[in-house]
């Protein structure tokens, strides 16, 4: 039943309204709690949100409504929807609703923050109290942090591990933020952060020095202070002009000026102002004095290594009363428009190479730099990346080189004027191969392999050093034109076109076809060798795993040697490639990998001069003794 003030509607119990377990009256509205947790309202508020079920309890304020759930937590809400509850509210066990405010009793339980410590700002000097209010299953324990750092109690601080935390003569040091760690046995909760702010004008703590230096030194000043950050710094000459500026957030600060290369128009009273929110305040004076002085060297120009066609600078650090010229000098001798303190070289030559320094002076005196020594090499040597060793050091002076030769341990260099220069490639290269004979003179070739190194002299003569086996040049090694080495053997070829070859020749890599002639050129590899021909023709004899023939768009004539005996196969090219290979037999127990294999148009058959083969038949055992040739899709023998 319901009875009284009805302009709203709140004395008409809804309509169908059973099961009631509670009721709460408001100013303008009624409400009724069901056994099975579900709210009724009617009146002034007829709205009852989603979430308001599994009631247990339920109050009513003068205009709004509360709901108590059987989980601890409370709802709120008016005609308009929800209102906030405090975030932290939880394990309540009874409601009440006021006019303006609500009511709630907390079971004791896990921690809960009622109150958090509040933010301050106080004068220098003051006291200082944080206060935190807290509920939760007794005994409770307080540890209070500063930036995270656990307090603990001394003269000025009490209260560390208690609710209330006491700072007697606040200082700047104690500006941070604070909070507080709340436990119990069933768990811990921390407060919100409080900020504490010490307010203090600046106060210095070191002043400035003034000095007497010479032109182009450089000066610092040094001032210290402390105060509310943020702190500003204005260095100031004659407390007029703004040299410099900087701030520091901290309260207590240390900051440096630094003026470089001062000339006597910096001389003057040197002060610092610093100052924060709350005021600011001047540091003592400071008196500069710059006097004139002949210029000096500071930073010194150095020894440079530099490749031919780059750009080389050169520069010179010079103090001073300004303003200072500058005269730079190539081996004792002025060079023309070279007058800056840097000195540039937009394309080095090797006549850039020599000794150079640089005069400076000004209205009171002069100096000079020390000499350097600039070295503009005509070769470039880099290492590998797994042998990071001398091959770099080209030595110094090395110059007019028209041909270089690069072994596995070491590097030859061929001059204009026919002799031979060599260096180590390697921290420990092999006895004598950097060692050149007497007789290497008058040269006009150069050839580095592995092991060993070779000249071709101007008379024909070659020399070869490194490898005892290939220092004994055979006789028939006479008006050689061209020479190659790989460092297991060596190759020359004689005036006439015919090559010789000599040292390691497992692989028939130091015998040469026969008739093989009208050569012009040779290379040598690890196994086998390659002859450039006259005509353009290509040979490659030796171990075929190593030479393997490419396309080419001249014809190439291609040998392969197997012990005594070697397989001759002679192919045109045409406009198509090349690139497998063909298992060719010379008996049953030995074969050979790779010889040849192009893409040609099948040869017309000639009277007995071929018979043909199927790919099955050249390699098998009858192939034996024979030489055998393949084309695009058969293979025959002659």
């Amino acid at each position: 039943m319901a009875w009284g003030w009805n302009e709203y509607g709140q004395a008409n119990v809804a309509p169908g309204l059973a099961d009631v377990v509670a009721v709460a009256a408001g100013a303008q509205h009624s409400m009724a709690l069901r056994s099975d947790g579900s709210v009724v309202v009617w009146g002034g508020i007829t709205n009852v949100p989603a979430d308001v079920s599994n009631v247990v309890a339920i109050a009513a304020g003068y205009y709004h409504c509360l709901a108590l759930k059987a989980d601890g937590s409370v709802v709120v809400w008016d005609s308009s929807g929800l209102r906030s509850v405090p975030a932290e509210l939880s394990n309540v066990s009874a409601i009440s609703g006021g006019y303006f405010h609500n009511l709630a009793i907390v079971d004791a339980g896990p921690v809960q923050i009622i109150q958090n410590p509040q933010s301050q700002e106080v004068p220098r000097g003051s006291t200082v109290t944080f206060t935190v209010t807290a509920t939760g299953y007794e005994p409770l324990s307080y540890q209070w942090y500063c930036d995270g750092r656990a307090i603990t109690n001394s003269d000025r601080i009490s209260g560390a591990t208690n609710a209330t935390l006491t700072i007697t003569d606040a200082r700047l040091g104690d500006i941070g933020s604070y909070s507080v760690v709340v436990a119990n046995p069933l768990g811990a909760a921390a407060s919100r952060a409080a900020a504490l702010v010490v307010a203090s004008p600046p106060v210095i703590t070191l002043h400035p020095v003034g000095r007497d230096v010479r032109a182009g030194s450089d000066v610092s000043f040094k001032v210290g202070a402390e105060g509310t950050p943020p702190l500003g710094f204005y260095l100031l000459l004659n407390r007029t002009q703004v040299v410099a500026a900087t701030s520091s957030t901290w309260p207590s600060a240390t900051i440096t000026f630094s003026l470089t290369n001062v000339q006597p128009a910096q001389s003057g009273i040197y002060s610092v102002l610093v100052s924060n929110a709350y005021g600011g305040v001047f540091s003592s004076n400071a008196l500069l004095t710059v006097t004139d002085s002949p210029p000096y060297i500071s930073v010194q120009p150095t020894n440079q290594t530099v490749f031919a066609y780059t750009v080389v600078t050169m520069p010179v650090v010079a103090r001073g009363s300004e303003p200072l010229r500058y005269q730079w000098r190539f081996n004792g001798a002025d060079s023309p428009g070279a007058t800056n303190a840097t000195l540039t070289i937009t394309n080095a030559r090797p006549f850039h190479t020599g000794y150079y320094n640089v005069l400076v002076s000004n209205l009171f005196g002069l100096t000079n730099s020390a000499k350097v020594y600039l070295y503009v090499t005509e070769v470039a040597a880099w290492p590998i990346y797994y042998n990071p060793q001398p091959a770099t050091n080209v030595p110094a002076g090395l110059s007019n080189v028209i041909a270089l030769g690069a072994g596995r341990y070491h590097v030859l260099a061929l001059k204009n004027d026919g002799t031979v220069v060599t260096w180590p490639a390697y921290l420990y290269p092999p006895t004598g191969l950097t060692n050149i004979p007497a007789h290497a003179t008058n040269v006009v070739a150069i050839a580095a392999g592995g092991d060993s190194s070779m000249a071709l002299r101007a008379d024909g003569r070659v020399v070869v050093w490194g490898i005892s086996s290939l220092t004994n040049v055979p006789s028939a090694a006479s008006n050689v034109v061209a020479i190659a080495t790989s460092g297991n053997h060596c190759l020359a070829v004689r005036r006439d076109g015919t090559v010789i070859g000599w040292g390691g020749n497992t692989s028939g890599e130091a015998t040469p076809p026969p008739g093989l002639s009208n050569v012009i050129a040779v290379a040598a590899g690890p196994s086998h060798s390659v002859a450039l021909k006259a005509d353009g023709t290509v040979v490659a004899w030796g171990q075929s795993a190593y030479r393997r023939d490419q396309c080419a768009t001249r014809p190439v004539e291609c040998y392969c040697h197997l012990g005594r005996g070697h397989i001759q196969c002679r192919i045109t090219r045409r406009r198509h490639g090349c690139g497998l290979g063909l298992r060719l037999q010379l008996s049953p127990a030995r074969s050979i990998e790779h010889c040849c294999d192009c893409s040609l148009r099948r040869p017309d058959a000639g009277a007995n001069s071929r018979r043909y083969l199927s790919r099955q038949q050249a390699n098998s055992s009858a192939a034996t003794s024979r030489i055998v040739k393949r084309g695009r899709d058969r293979c025959w023998r002659v």
